[in-house]
């Protein structure tokens, strides 16, 4: 069930307050590349969105369970981020 497909439902999730706690620990659980491609997505549909709370949510996930392409888009966060607050959370 750690795949591509499953962690893309279970991140579509990510934006339904209902859901958000279980969502991650699913994506927690599933990890590795399969977290990181669904993962970034929402990423930068928060930051588009200017959605700190969810940007900073995924951001932590991504610390988490992301490899080369989250770190990339974490310091694209972390320098282009659209609120003083995220570019600042980013930064640690």
């Amino acid at each position: 069930w750690k795949d591509d497909e499953v962690a893309a439902a279970v991140a579509a999730r990510m934006g339904d307050r209902h859901e958000q706690q279980a969502a991650t620990e699913a994506l927690l659980a599933i990890g590795g590349p399969a977290a990181e491609a669904a993962l970034l997505p929402v990423l930068a549909a928060s930051q588009e969105a200017d959605d700190s709370l969810m940007t900073l949510r995924v951001f932590d996930l991504l610390v988490q369970v992301g490899g080369a392409k989250a770190q990339a888009a974490l310091a694209a966060v972390a320098r282009d981020g659209k609120s003083d607050r995220v570019r600042a959370e980013a930064a640690r």
